[in-house]
């Protein structure tokens, strides 16, 4: 039986927060995992891959749509030495923070830098952008204003993150990791029958008048969650393993009414102008085991 306990005490940090990532709240998330151990991990939607830098399957296959995420796993396995003499060349400030922000803002600019120059403007800009959070605009251009509270007061803000960047790239070089950037129902015939699967996408909104979370350009809509139950379906009558997480609300229970579904309760920083405030939110952890 796998000793989620140890995984826990002994895990990767990553590399990059995620707006919804599984960081906070990860030991909780570890009490609906199967009891059997896990030979092959597949997470569809890894963002920071909270749960992917915890387990260390044997193996493991993770993706996501977001081309500039999937490009810096790969440097960071690849090519961690590189990154790393590009990012602390830059200086912690708002007018670097900036001008690496302007890079997406001009036809084809980032397109003539190398994959290991993006990625650390990636590592960068999440690393000291507001609160750790990828937004985008409509025309998919990156726009999380800088995070001041990240750099004022620490002595050197960059030590800690390259201690996670060399951390990461010996856990993605230890385990055998497929990195792909795609649409997660192109996996289906690539996940092993003895594969366990968690999904992670942007989260049903609480309310009617909430906005969807926007990771890229695109919103989830309701037709988005739904198709992702369809390849649930997929994974389940393949008899491989999967669990889910998703806010508590009537649509996902509807939804996923014939599995198994766990609530449980986290708290969530909101952000207003005016204030800065903890709530406890429900969510929804959805297993076919």
């Amino acid at each position: 039986m796998t000793d989620y306990k140890f995984l826990y005490q002994n895990r990767i940090r990553p590399f990059t927060k995620w707006a919804g990532g599984k960081q906070r709240g990860l030991a909780s998330l570890l009490e609906y995992m199967p009891r059997t151990e896990i030979s092959c991990y597949v997470e569809p939607l890894v963002g920071a891959g909270a749960l992917f830098f915890l387990l260390r399957a044997k193996r493991n296959i993770i993706n996501d749509q977001n081309a500039e995420l999937i490009n810096t796993y790969k440097v960071i396995r690849d090519d961690i030495m590189g990154l790393i003499n590009v990012f602390i060349e830059w200086p912690c400030t708002k007018e670097q923070y900036m001008l690496l922000r302007e890079w997406d803002r001009r036809e084809d600019f980032l397109d003539a830098f190398s994959p290991t120059e993006r990625a650390a403007r990636f590592v960068y800009l999440m690393r000291f952008g507001f609160n750790g959070l990828h937004r985008v605009n409509a025309l998919g251009q990156f726009n999380t204003p800088f995070g001041r509270y990240n750099i004022i007061g620490k002595e050197d803000p960059k030590s800690l993150i390259i201690t996670d960047l060399l951390r990461c790239n010996e856990y993605l070089n230890a385990q055998h990791t497929t990195i792909c950037n795609g649409d997660y129902e192109e996996l289906i015939d690539l996940v092993p029958p003895h594969a366990f699967v968690y999904l992670d996408p942007p989260y049903a909104p609480l309310s009617k008048t909430a906005n969807f979370t926007s990771f890229n350009q695109e919103e989830w809509t309701y037709d988005d969650h739904a198709r992702l139950y369809k390849f649930c379906l997929s994974l389940d009558r393949k008899g491989i393993m999967f669990m889910l997480s998703n806010s508590n609300v009537p649509f996902i229970q509807d939804l996923y009414c014939h599995f198994r579904i766990h609530t449980r309760s986290l708290k969530r920083s909101i952000v207003a102008k005016t204030s800065h405030r903890k709530n406890l939110i429900e969510e929804v952890v959805i297993c076919n085991y």
